[in-house]
């Protein structure tokens, strides 16, 4: 096993880290951290990956999730198949499999279109509706409409822009829209794991709000808190059928980031499922519960069971402040409080910023943990946030 390497695929962001970890854990082991050019081909990775003598790969990032898929089929490596990922990765066929599997229920009524005849099917719907690609994350290219005449050339814009610009859609043609109903409630989503044997693992249930709830014009999101307040029957209603799912596809040793959306009443609804680990989970599990979701995700690429016991119970909430101005930032300055745990911020004096759904970029990200309510402390502290832009 010496010389043996783990690739690392995603985000720069958690490579650092995830290197320093395979190293005190795994020094027998080395780490490399690939981005394949964009015009590579399929075979041209592998190539390249192969001198490496690849034990494992690891992926973080949304553009790479089919890649990876079909890298540890071709080198026999722990992870999710490529076929597992086709039944999740196009959210239109995603829809199809579930209606195919009598899982209708849990999914928000769903027509299909393409970006050339939007407008047109959009007179036969029943509003509100949410439109969006079928590909894609972060919210990019999600509008809510309240009528065929809320479709403005500012979002065809958009659409046709994501549809360009998107790194997970690069080497496609297609411009699928899909025409949802709206959802009226709140988004929560889970830190769930598949082991090798298709057994799912949840570690924690995560609350999770936009702006709209906030009383912003946009959908980006701006809180997320763990533990969750919602009920065991939601919750449990949520890992049975997250399981379910699991073993349609045959998903195997992978971190998965749902996205539900709870009604009033408590229906939920899937909006989404992708092979990968989500967003802000690592920091949210490190601070409420100590597990080391890094840690785990070695594990998992290797074919090994993570040691998930959890150290502690703590409420942690990390927020993104964003604004609702365009123009040039002339302060940033995080509310100080002793709850907060870890806070960045992204945007400096005289950078310009442009906000959704425009612009993408956050303006601060800010962590709080709690013995009990760190949502509470969180809103009181985005209100003490200070956001000077002319």
């Amino acid at each position: 096993m010496l010389n043996k390497t783990i690739i690392l695929l995603g985000v720069d962001s958690y490579k650092k880290r995830v290197t320093n970890k395979i190293r005190r854990h795994y020094p027998y082991l080395k780490s490399k951290s690939f981005t394949p050019n964009r015009n590579d081909t399929f075979e041209q990775i592998v190539e390249k990956i192969k001198k490496h003598d690849p034990i494992a790969i690891l992926n973080r990032g949304e553009e790479f999730i089919e890649l990876h898929s079909r890298l540890v089929d071709h080198f026999q490596l722990p992870g999710p198949s490529y076929s597992a990922i086709k039944l999740f990765r196009d959210k239109a066929f995603f829809h199809k499999m579930m209606v195919k599997n009598d899982l209708s229920k849990y999914r928000p009524q769903t027509a299909f279109t393409t970006l050339k005849n939007l407008a047109e099917d959009l007179q036969r719907a029943n509003f509100p509706v949410v439109i969006k690609p079928y590909q894609g994350a972060k919210s990019r290219g999600v509008s809510v409409l309240n009528s065929p005449d809320d479709l403005t050339e500012q979002i065809i814009k958009t659409l046709r822009d994501h549809f360009a610009n998107e790194p997970s859609l690069q080497d496609k043609d297609e411009q699928k829209i899909l025409i949802e109903e709206f959802i009226v409630g709140q988004q929560i989503t889970s830190t769930s794991y598949v082991d090798h044997k298709g057994k799912l693992h949840t570690l924690g249930f995560i609350d999770v709000l936009d702006g709209r709830d906030f009383g912003a014009t946009h959908q980006q999101l701006i809180s997320r808190t763990t533990p969750s307040y919602y009920s065991y029957d939601v919750k449990n209603q949520i890992i049975n059928l997250l399981q379910k799912l699991v073993d349609i596809s045959g998903l195997r040793s992978t971190f998965i980031h749902p996205d539900f959306i709870v009604s009033p009443d408590e229906k939920i609804r899937l909006i989404e499922i992708n092979a990968r680990m989500g967003g802000l989970r690592y920091e949210m599990s490190k601070y409420s519960s100590g597990i080391d979701l890094d840690l785990s995700a070695i594990q998992l690429s290797l074919g090994e069971m993570p040691n998930d016991k959890s150290k502690k119970h703590f409420s942690c909430t990390g927020i993104d402040v964003w604004s609702e101005e365009t123009g040039i930032i002339k302060k940033i300055k995080i509310a100080e409080n002793p709850h907060v745990v870890k806070s960045t911020v992204y945007l400096n004096d005289g950078d310009q910023h442009v906000p959704p759904p425009l612009g993408n970029q956050q303006l601060a990200r800010i962590y709080i943990k709690s013995g009990s309510d760190s949502f509470t402390i969180a809103k009181k502290l985005l209100r003490k946030t200070k956001i000077v832009i002319k």
